[in-house]
């Protein structure tokens, strides 16, 4: 396995400031109305859409990937890439800059995992900080969605994940 990249590029580190903006947008969008998403795919796929069309915007749709003598140009945002026994709902991938690593083994920039109304992200946080230590993925986000009477406790996040809450009281729709 390879050591965590810390000496990111400036686009990567850039789609990561893109993606925490797009993420907190997002949950305050959702606050305001619920009911415009009513399901989880909803929420993954309108967080897809959002973060495309950015990176699409600043001609960072695309990322660079170095395989032997080849480069080629790959999608920068995936739904539900497959990491053995883990499937995160949507990841961001960085510029793959050694063609000496297995492609197998060169971890995604970013991996988000998404709870919509009954499920709360602890779960999420444990699967996402596993995957990191896997090397499989950089960064996590736990992103999660509750209606009810108590505002959720807000999970403990970890270094490399962050966690994020909408909440709303009800959600008549």
């Amino acid at each position: 396995m390879m050591p965590k990249r810390l000496d990111l590029s400036e686009e990567d580190e850039l789609a990561l400031t893109i993606a925490r903006n797009t993420v907190a947008k997002l949950v305050e969008d959702w606050q305001q109305n619920p009911c415009d998403w009513y399901s989880e795919i909803d929420i993954q796929s309108e967080l897809r859409s959002r973060l495309a069309t950015v990176f699409t915007i600043l001609g960072m749709e695309k990322v660079t990937w170095k395989t032997g003598n080849q480069d080629f140009k790959h999608t920068r945002v995936q739904c539900e890439p497959e990491f053995e026994e883990y499937k995160p709902d949507l990841v961001i991938w960085g510029d793959k800059t050694d063609p000496d690593v297995n492609d197998e083994e060169w971890p995604a920039l970013w991996a988000c995992e998404i709870k919509y109304v009954k499920d709360t992200s602890e779960k999420d946080i444990d699967k996402l900080q596993r995957m990191i230590e896997r090397q499989d993925i950089l960064y996590g986000c736990a992103l999660s969605f509750q209606v009810g009477k108590d505002k959720p406790k807000e999970p403990d996040p970890s270094e490399d994940v962050e966690a994020f809450t909408g909440w709303v009281t009800d959600r008549d729709c």
